[in-house]
Parts: structure tokens; sequence; C-alpha cells
């Protein structure tokens, strides 16, 4: 088996590029495994055939809830889309289809995709802020 190793440059505003890129690795037939995160993100990748016809596409949520995170993986599951993995350090989750065509879109329209954005930024910073908080109590 052959694989990639690469540093994951992309951030919560760059969704759509990111999704862009995730895409032309699968055409290239690399199809992403994990993401390791810690402290910087590397995405693994494998060599194989079967990524060449995936769609990808990033959201802007990740859940620390177990039970959440299972509503959330199942209402996606079904729209036809399968949970690949989770980066923690942009709080993003990775998901793909097999068929592209068969899927239902991720989002419906604009708002909506910039309120997932929103919420996401905010979970950003309470985080950074109480990271600060810990920092720097006495």
């Amino acid at each position: 088996m052959e694989y990639k190793i690469e540093i994951w440059k992309y951030g919560i505003f760059d969704c759509d590029e990111a999704a862009k890129h995730l895409n032309e690795m699968a055409r290239k037939g690399y199809f992403l495994k994990k993401m390791d995160n810690s402290p910087i993100s590397l995405a693994y990748y494998e060599k194989s055939n079967i990524g060449r016809n995936l769609k990808y596409v990033i959201d802007n949520y990740m859940e620390t809830d177990k039970e959440k995170m299972q509503d959330y993986v199942k209402m996606y599951e079904d729209m036809g889309w399968e949970k690949v993995c989770e980066n923690t350090n942009t709080n993003q989750s990775i998901l793909l289809a097999n068929n592209s065509n068969t899927v239902k879109p991720f989002y419906k329209d604009s708002y909506s995709k910039l309120c997932r954005l929103q919420e996401n930024i905010n979970e950003n910073i309470n985080i950074a802020l109480q990271m600060f908080g810990t920092c720097f109590s006495i």
C-alpha cells in the first residue's frame, strides 16, 4: 500500500478550498484516512482506486458530546454522506460521498453555511479564552 502525508494548511475559513484539494487528491487516487491534530494538523492519505469518484465536504462542526455527535453523523448519513475524520485543531468534520449524484446538498443556502461558520468561530474563541484564563490564573 502506498501512503502520502501532508501538512494540513486549511483553516475554518477555507472549507471550500480544502474540499477542492481533497477532491483533487481523490482524482489522483489518494483517499483521506485520518487527521493527526497535535500540534500541527497532518493529513494521511492511502493510495486506492476507490477514491477516484469521491466527493468531499468539510463542515465547521465538531461535537465533544458523543450523543450529539452521533446525532450529527446520523443526520448526514441519512443525506448520503459518510464521516471520514475530524480536525480537532479547527473543530471541523470531514465527510465524503461515494456518489455525488445521490447525496443531498450539505447546505441549502449561504445563510445556513455562514451560521455554522459563526458557531465554529465562537467555539474557537471560547476555547482560546479558557486556555488563556488557565495560563494566567493565580
